[in-house]
């Protein structure tokens, strides 16, 4: 899924930052602009169904979802949607969030419809889904803050390509549309034959957007289409 891979980076940024799990972030994204094809999203840039309240001073939208003509947030650009959504969980509302595991999205999930996130009755059900359907969970791993430096951006090795750390602490980073793995291996400055040989995969291999491509032998064969996006 496109969306995945353009604001995956950014939900990770925020997990260090706010402490929030990645796959949190990504899944109520997810569901709350519709992948980003809400009419409220992309008229108002607002990815979490966010509504104005009283602590409000920027731009409105007056729209219709459980009521009639309600108010919501209008941003300027989706990363002012991102951010003021981290510092919005941050709220005293949220903050019994923040005694759980960051790994426990299962726990932050009911944990968010406990505290009346949503007023659906499934909200909880429907973030695990998404969770487990596209495998998020996969960004919450090294979510310590002190961990960042070992996880994230390594620039000065792999161009203009953001690398992360797997679940098995290996190197991947995920492949654009109409990506090729020998393109990948050109930018990121290893071998052609080496990055095949990582993947376990054939030189005819054609790869989708969102696959993830190892960087580094793995430790034991791993399955390589693991978020399965399109």
């Amino acid at each position: 899924m496109d969306y995945i891979g353009a604001y995956c980076p950014l939900a990770i940024e925020i997990m260090y930052k706010y402490e929030i799990p990645a796959s949190i972030t990504l899944s109520q994204s997810l569901l709350e602009s519709n992948a980003g094809k809400s009419k409220l999203t992309k008229e108002t840039n607002n990815h979490f169904g966010i509504k104005c309240h009283s602590d409000w001073e920027g731009e409105c939208y007056y729209y219709s979802d459980d009521e009639q003509n309600e108010c919501f947030r209008k941003y300027e650009k989706a990363s002012d949607s991102f951010y003021d959504y981290s510092d919005f969980l941050h709220k005293n509302r949220y903050a019994s969030l923040f005694t759980l595991n960051s790994k426990d999205y299962v726990g932050w999930a009911n944990e968010l419809q406990k505290c009346g996130y949503a007023s659906d009755k499934f909200y909880a059900c429907k973030l695990i889904k998404l969770i487990e359907d596209y495998n998020l969970y996969l960004f919450d791993e090294d979510s310590d803050p002190n961990t960042k430096k070992n996880t994230k951006n390594c620039s000065c090795i792999c161009g203009n390509r953001i690398p992360y750390k797997s679940y098995n602490g290996l190197l991947y980073i995920i492949a654009k549309k109409k990506d090729s793995c020998k393109q990948i291996a050109e930018d990121v400055g290893i071998r052609y034959e080496n990055l095949i040989r990582y993947n376990e995969i054939s030189r005819n291999f054609r790869l989708c957007n969102g696959d993830i491509i190892y960087l580094e032998k793995k430790k034991k064969k791993q399955r390589f289409r693991i978020l399965n996006m399109l």
